[in-house]
């Protein structure tokens, strides 16, 4: 996500799966397995995207947060506690 103007956010696909790959080397998740759940989770990001007029940062974050919670655990928890951890 980036920061558009006055409380508005750019949705960007590539800074998720950035994150995502990032968090995936981090637990050691096989490249290839990550890139397919990377893949899949932006493809119902992209598809919620279009199916809504209006979605916020934190919609994004709850829909890949379930998406990924499907595919890895772990990386769905990293992934919704990336700030938090230290």
């Amino acid at each position: 996500m980036k920061k558009a103007s006055h409380n508005s956010y750019s949705f960007s696909a590539e800074d998720i799966k950035n994150d995502l790959r990032r968090e995936a080397r981090a637990l050691r998740i096989h490249t290839g397995f990550a890139e397919i759940i990377i893949e899949k989770v932006i493809l119902k990001v992209e598809a919620y995207k279009k199916s809504h007029p209006v979605v916020t940062e934190k919609d994004i974050e709850s829909l890949v947060y379930s998406e990924l919670k499907k595919y890895h655990k772990d990386l769905a928890f990293i992934y919704r506690n990336r700030e938090k951890i230290i």
